[in-house]
């Protein structure tokens, strides 16, 4: 039998593994002076809309009425692949967004997953504004990979390479269909994109989180592979300081901008009771001090630590408050106010050897308890006062909704006049922070994530 060398070569090819090459669903680079009818739908309104190798809307001071639509539909997923969009942007007052119904109407009913700007950036899905990058300038990239069934992940790259925003893929809390379009929206003030791709990729490989978490600080430096800073205008506002001079190392929060702070790099999902214990104390004179930790539901840093709080202590105006993601919400300054804890979070100082424990438990749902020892007696649960004036536990775990507590009562806030649901997300990050002119020094050590099948042996005994 005649092989000829053809068949050969052909053969070997074909047993040669070959990667899978991202697959382009929509592109547009605008170049020239004609906006292509033939991808897009151009609703200028009582503004304009021009091409001039970039496409630029300036609206009228009005919403849903200076926009363009996609004419092509693209799909979720492609065999294996998973859609991914990024395009360049300038300017302010911008919305934009996929959108699944095949008839764009307006932003508020429509939009699945988006980005609007208007100084501060900010992730959209269903409508709702969450998880901001505060005072970000333009001009800036942004990029939504979708999930391969629901979620989608949202970042923007200033520069310095992709910072993630948000990311709800998995989380079975956004839209799934598998067929959308997209559009953009300028208000007012005007804005310029290019380069539009749309491109099936290879979806990031599962993360396979670590347990248990240490971290005590002791090498005298911020472990950069486990941690993220967030500083502000060049302060040092974030150390780790051995504060006696006795090897002992610990994390310091000063204070001059409530995003000051730090992240882990780290993710852990919510199940098997996961938690984080830790040691806190100060150097004021009162409870003046933010910690705005442990759990976030992200790991932006140009977020503010307040914006972003999966489960944790707040902290407003001389009070530590329940600090918890309320849907796409967060409690910010209206979560109920700890008074026992507060308590015992002034007399936590102005040393280690004075220093409390602190426990947050995530319930494996929804939810979480928050704990204190402040003395080595045991623990205790942190507690409110709720509308009725009885004491209530920081155990949100198995709440439907918050009970008998209404934040307008206490605060005078109209905007979150209750709370439907506790918090829910599945991916879980550290974060701790300092807050605006706090009275003194904030002390953060000897952290430990784990959970009961991920155990760290250790006698937690107080100094």
């Amino acid at each position: 039998m005649n092989i000829s060398r053809f068949t050969l070569i052909l053969a070997s090819l074909l047993l040669i593994p070959m990667s899978i090459q991202a697959q382009i669903a929509f592109q547009d680079d605008f170049t020239g002076t004609t906006i292509d009818t033939g991808k897009w739908n151009v609703n200028a309104g009582g503004g304009t809309i021009t091409q001039n190798d970039a496409i630029t809307l300036t609206g009228n001071s009005a919403w849903d009425d200076t926009f363009v639509t996609t004419i092509p539909a693209v799909n979720r997923t492609s065999g294996s692949l998973v859609l991914q969009m990024t395009l360049e942007f300038t300017g302010f007052n911008m919305l934009m967004g996929f959108y699944s119904d095949g008839a764009f109407e307006n932003f508020n009913d429509d939009t699945q997953y988006g980005f609007h700007y208007n100084g501060n950036l900010y992730a959209m899905q269903g409508a709702e504004f969450s998880t901001a990058a505060n005072g970000l300038p333009t001009p800036f990239s942004l990029r939504i990979t979708m999930g391969a069934v629901d979620g989608a992940k949202w970042e923007y790259n200033t520069g310095g390479g992709w910072t993630e925003l948000r990311d709800t893929r998995g989380d079975a809390t956004g839209d799934a269909a598998t067929s959308y379009q997209f559009y953009m929206m300028n208000n007012a003030s005007g804005m310029t994109i290019d380069n539009i791709l749309m491109e099936y990729v290879t979806p990031p490989s599962p993360y396979v989180p670590v347990l248990p978490f240490t971290e005590n600080w002791d090498t005298g430096t911020i472990d950069v592979g486990k941690w993220t800073e967030a500083e502000y205008g060049g302060s040092d506002d974030i150390q780790v300081v051995d504060q006696l001079g006795n090897g002992d190392y610990a994390l310091k929060l000063a204070s001059s901008n409530w995003v000051i702070g730090i992240h882990s790099a780290d993710r852990w999902n919510r199940g098997n009771n996961l938690r984080c214990t830790f040691r806190v104390w100060h150097d004021a004179t009162n409870s003046q001090i933010g910690i705005h930790g442990p759990f976030h539901y992200n790991n932006n840093a140009g977020a503010g630590f307040y914006n972003h709080m999966e489960g944790g202590l707040d902290y407003a105006v001389n009070r530590i408050q329940i600090g918890e993601s309320i849907g796409a919400l967060n409690t910010f300054q209206t979560g109920p106010t700890l008074a026992g804890f507060t308590t015992a979070l002034a007399a936590a100082g102005n040393d280690k050897s004075g220093s409390m424990l602190v426990r947050v438990t995530l319930g494996d749902t929804q939810g979480m308890l928050i704990e204190y020892d402040p003395n080595g007696s045991g623990w205790i649960p942190a507690q409110f006062t709720d509308d009725s004036a009885a004491l209530v536990d920081a155990d949100s775990r198995s709440w439907a909704t918050y009970p008998n507590y209404n934040p307008s009562t206490h605060y005078g806030y109209t905007t979150n006049t209750s709370y439907t649901t506790a918090s829910q997300a599945t991916d879980i990050y550290l974060g701790f922070g300092a807050f605006n002119a706090q009275a003194g020094r904030t002390y953060i050590d000897d952290i430990v994530v784990e959970d009961d099948l991920n155990l760290l042996v250790q006698d937690w005994v107080l100094y």
